[in-house]
């Protein structure tokens, strides 16, 4: 029976049995020691889940388990399946194919000690075998006082490996939506922008991204990548609207362009008629909100060392 659990580190699964066990490794290898594991699987096929346990059964802090059925397929119905199932008071959302520096916990943990409900830091990316530097960070910039604008132009950004959460704050917000395939991180950062939060940055790169053929971020990007491109932008514009915040105009002139490009490029094939829809739903409720004005909701975000 594993005690004094803090923090718990949820890894979705499909298949990556070659990847999976360095980024076990990685976690085994932090030097702090109070977290626990729970890799949730997607469906993955053959021997995969037998090969995971026989990597995982000398550490009794890591657990295997499989979606339950009436969770949507997709990672993100395994990262919201492993909140449920998580003890420790801090969460942190990985990836199966990434790596983590080993002080990657123990800074964010001393972080979020001192009273921030989340905490972020940069990553490098690396080629398939971490072997070459790619570039360093995963966007332009990790920081900027002006941090909503920044990040609604692309500028700011983070990796999903790279925050480390209050539960609490996990339960409320309630990421990860089942509805989205790719863009979710996106729209999980933005609704923390948007929400009441005091966020820590650390600017140093504490996680390894790989950049291989079979990550979502690298694939090549199809009518179905760009569909929930634009519907994550959609969603955001709700809240927005809900916070109070700056940046409704802006964000509609970038769904406007982006769904230009996707009819234009693939014809409006793939669920235009739900884009339309959600779209003229955020209009509709933008001007229900021009008559009920309030103080804009907006989290505070912090450099530290």
């Amino acid at each position: 029976m594993i005690s004094n659990i803090v923090v718990s580190v949820i890894i979705p699964h499909y298949n990556r049995i070659e990847l999976i066990e360095e980024t076990i490794k990685s976690l085994s290898n932090q030097t702090y020691r109070n977290w626990e594991c729970l890799i949730i699987d997607d469906g993955s096929t053959g021997q995969t889940l037998d090969k995971i346990g026989s990597i995982i059964k000398d550490d009794e802090r890591i657990s295997l388990y499989s979606r339950p059925e009436h969770f949507i397929k997709g990672a993100n119905s395994c990262r919201r399946y492993g909140l449920t199932l998580s003890k420790g008071k801090y969460i942190k959302w990985f990836d199966s194919d990434d790596l983590m520096e080993e002080n990657l916990l123990e800074k964010q943990v001393m972080a979020l000690e001192k009273g921030y409900d989340g905490v972020l830091c940069n990553c490098s990316i690396y080629n398939e075998n971490f072997s070459v530097i790619i570039k360093h960070g995963w966007r332009k910039k990790i920081y900027d006082s002006n941090y909503l604008k920044e990040y609604l132009r692309g500028q700011l950004a983070w990796q999903t490996g790279t925050g480390l959460w209050s539960k609490d704050l996990c339960e409320k917000l309630k990421p990860f939506s089942q509805n989205l395939k790719n863009a979710q991180e996106w729209l999980f950062h933005f609704t923390i922008l948007c929400s009441p939060a005091k966020i820590a940055i650390i600017n140093s790169s504490l996680v390894r991204i790989r950049a291989h053929e079979d990550s979502i971020s690298y694939k090549s990007r199809d009518a179905e990548y760009f569909y929930n491109r634009i519907l994550a932008r959609i969603m955001a514009l709700d809240i927005l609207i809900t916070s109070g915040n700056r940046g409704k105009r802006y964000l509609i002139k970038t769904i406007s362009r982006q769904l230009f490009i996707y009819i234009k490029t693939f014809e409006g094939a793939y669920f235009m008629k739900t884009l339309f829809q959600a779209l003229t739903h955020s209009i509709f409720r933008l001007k229900l909100h021009k008559v009920n004005v309030r103080p804009p909701v907006l989290a505070k975000l912090e450099l530290i060392n």
